[in-house]
């Protein structure tokens, strides 16, 4: 798109913007949001997110995902996921769901997964389910998931148990143990420290496994 034709598009969308009765808070955060759309526009990005993974590739992480996790334990949080929960109730929600549900219906769409939808389809992926699978492979490749993987396989092993004793131990499901297991997933900090103790490992934290 021609830089004349992106300017009237930014001029149309804040023009509508200060039409909206939005507080000083929501008002700041969509304005950013316009801004950044056009700039990703005018250096030749797609959208906002292709732009956002160029720039973090270019900082050295793999993808978004991984510079959202540096930056979740640079603050002091075991992982991105405590991070989101924390804002969350910072703003007032009772969870990081309901805080998701709130900021996708702020940008017009009627459901979180509707969103995830659009944003599948803006990253060139045919469905949900295929960027979800790839979204998965990328976490397994993540230096934490691969050796908690090992140490959950290792340990049960060793003790002679199985996943279903050690999802007893630690009060969830079978099927989120073997997302563990096969490394798709890390337990927050809490669910953590409680599948060490049941590995007999004496491990505290994802950090003291990756170090």
């Amino acid at each position: 798109m021609q830089k004349s034709k992106l300017e009237e598009k930014l001029k149309k969308e804040l023009e509508n913007l200060s039409k909206q009765n939005l507080s000083q808070e929501e008002y700041h955060k969509k304005y950013l949001s316009i801004n950044n759309e056009y700039y990703a526009a005018l250096k030749g990005f797609a959208s906002l997110n292709k732009y956002q993974e160029h720039l973090v590739k270019e900082r050295g992480f793999a993808s978004y995902t991984e510079y959202q996790e540096h930056l979740a334990k640079e603050k002091g949080f075991a992982s991105y996921t405590e991070y989101q929960e924390h804002l969350a109730k910072e703003k007032g929600f009772a969870s990081y769901t309901e805080y998701r549900e709130h900021l996708v219906k702020e940008r017009g769409f009627a459901s979180y997964t509707e969103y995830q939808e659009h944003l599948a389809k803006e990253r060139g992926f045919a469905s949900l389910n295929k960027y979800q699978e790839h979204l998965a492979k990328e976490r397994q490749e993540k230096q934490e998931n691969k050796k908690l993987s090992k140490l959950i396989k290792q340990r049960l092993k060793e003790l002679g148990k199985n996943q279903s004793w050690l999802a007893e131990e630690i009060g969830t499901s079978k099927q989120i143990v073997s997302r563990y297991a096969q490394g798709v997933y890390v337990p927050k900090k809490e669910l953590m420290e409680k599948l060490f103790k049941a590995l007999e490992v004496q491990y505290k934290t994802i950090d003291d496994l990756v170090n």
